[in-house]
């Protein structure tokens, strides 16, 4: 069996320069041009988003999905997700966390024009947030969902 490739593929999101990728702000996205949306779960799930609809969903454990976007409906809830890390961007603590995650623990990495921004929490806490928090959960959910429509569309069940 081959190595896995996420932490390969994580790391290459987590440092794409958004310039390399044609983005620029605009008036919908003015700061983000992407989210990288970690969930500790008996492993990690990694969801990437930017903001021309990319999409990919990567596993700790290995496997997952790349090119998810260009699927109408999961590209419109990623797009979604971003507008929602934008509009909630004060949530978010200036630089990178590269901490370990715990149990049922979230971490949205948002890829900005000027760094990253973080906002790490356990579910509990972004559900009761008052700052954007559970906005942008709801985002990230809405995604996993399109996602796992489309999957069972293919007869291919998503985990």
């Amino acid at each position: 069996m081959g190595d896995n490739p996420y932490e390969g593929l994580r790391s290459l999101a987590l440092s794409v320069d958004p310039a390399r990728l044609g983005f620029q702000p605009t008036p919908e996205f003015p700061d983000v041009f992407g989210v990288v949306a970690d969930l500790e779960l008996h492993g990690t799930a990694t969801l990437v988003c930017f903001v021309d609809g990319t999409t990919s969903l990567y596993y700790s454990s290995g496997g997952g999905a790349i090119g998810l976007g260009q699927h109408e409906s999961i590209a419109r809830e990623s797009l979604a997700f971003l507008a929602s890390v934008q509009a909630d961007l004060g949530a978010f603590s200036t630089g990178l966390d590269t901490s370990p995650l715990t149990e049922d623990q979230y971490r949205f990495t948002a890829l900005t024009f000027g760094g990253h921004r973080t906002l790490t929490a356990a579910e509990s806490e972004l559900r009761a947030s008052n700052s954007g928090g559970a906005t942008i959960l709801h985002g990230f959910h809405a995604v996993i969902g399109a996602y796992r429509l489309w999957s069972e569309t293919q007869g291919n069940g998503a985990r």
